[in-house]
């Protein structure tokens, strides 16, 4: 894929695949896939996995390395979504408001971060869950893939 935007619109196709996939009758064809799903997120997980901790052997270069890979716009997305992302939420956040402030100036808003320690909304993580972290557990993934 070429760029940031080609990625997000499959990541959104994505995303609408599972939710007709959930909507699905459940059936031993359902069953099957779901495994499959589960079965690459695994894989893949456990090779981003390894990845990071080479890059991370490399004890010079190695976090500069990770820190870019996780302001990438699609590698920074693939490490939340196996939840690798080397920030946690609330850095996450401080970083997405001081690049929407000049936007949110312009429309007459002031940007503040938030006061109190985040929570998440759904699912039973640390505080440290957006909706692209679901796949990494697998009791957070979409009803139509657990």
């Amino acid at each position: 894929m070429a760029n940031g935007t080609e990625f997000q619109e499959k990541v959104r196709q994505l995303g609408q695949l599972i939710m007709q996939f959930d909507q699905m009758p459940e059936n031993h064809h359902k069953t099957a896939c779901k495994q499959l799903v589960q079965l690459l997120m695994d894989v893949h997980g456990a090779g981003l996995d390894r990845m990071m901790e080479i890059v991370f052997e490399n004890e010079a270069a190695g976090p500069a390395i990770v820190d870019k890979l996780g302001q990438d716009s699609i590698t920074s997305s693939l490490l939340l979504l196996y939840s690798l992302h080397p920030d946690d939420l609330e850095t996450r956040i401080h970083k997405a408001l001081e690049r929407m402030r000049p936007r949110l100036r312009a429309a007459g808003q002031q940007p503040t971060a938030p006061t109190q320690p985040l929570q998440p909304e759904f699912g039973q993580g640390d505080g440290n869950v957006l909706p692209g972290d679901c796949c990494a557990d697998p009791t957070r993934l979409p009803a139509g893939l657990r």
